[in-house]
């Protein structure tokens, strides 16, 4: 009887076990203050592409993602795109901070003679 409740205990454990994890990610402008963006993650091993959008502070948790390595874009209009790529491989939530700079303008003039 005290072999199979060994055995029990560690089967136990293992329905514990998940492999989930959690991206929480802060989007912040240069000044550092938060802001509110649109974030892709893109997972080829596990085919997974979701849409997020951020809090109005910049805020985003991501839960439930299956580990693997994924790419991410994050846009907002008036600011550059940003892209990485961030691997979840705990359960641990994995925090990540990303700072959009402000967009270029590119303005043309075009000057006729008369």
């Amino acid at each position: 009887m005290p072999k199979y409740l060994v055995v029990l205990l560690f089967a136990v454990r293992l329905f514990g076990q998940s492999n989930l994890g959690e991206l929480r990610l802060k989007v912040t402008d240069p000044a550092g203050l938060g802001l509110p963006a649109s974030v892709t993650l893109v997972s080829e091993a596990n085919q997974f592409r979701q849409t997020y959008i951020t809090r109005a502070a910049g805020d985003l948790d991501a839960r439930g993602l299956p580990f693997a390595v994924y790419r991410f874009r994050v846009t907002q209009q008036g600011f550059s795109t940003y892209s990485g790529t961030v691997e979840i491989r705990s359960a641990i939530p994995l925090n990540l901070r990303v700072s959009l700079s402000v967009a270029t303008v590119e303005t043309s003039l075009v000057v006729k003679g008369s």
